[in-house]
């Protein structure tokens, strides 16, 4: 993962990532569009529970 995650900064596909491991997806994403001054728009279209989703921290395999 940390391997991927630097070749995608290397490439300037990512600029910034947070972990999901205290509260969440929707805690990060809030954590990080209020810390870089931004809002956040986007969808998801969960399979399962939408509480897990958001808040659960099983990681990014778990949305994806």
């Amino acid at each position: 993962m940390q391997r991927c995650c630097l070749r995608l900064i290397r490439d300037g596909l990512v600029r910034s990532a947070h972990d999901c491991s205290e509260g969440g997806l929707a805690v990060a994403v809030a954590e990080s569009a209020m810390l870089g001054g931004l809002g956040f728009k986007g969808t998801l279209a969960p399979e399962e529970r939408w509480d897990a989703a958001l808040f659960g921290e099983g990681g990014g395999s778990d949305v994806i």
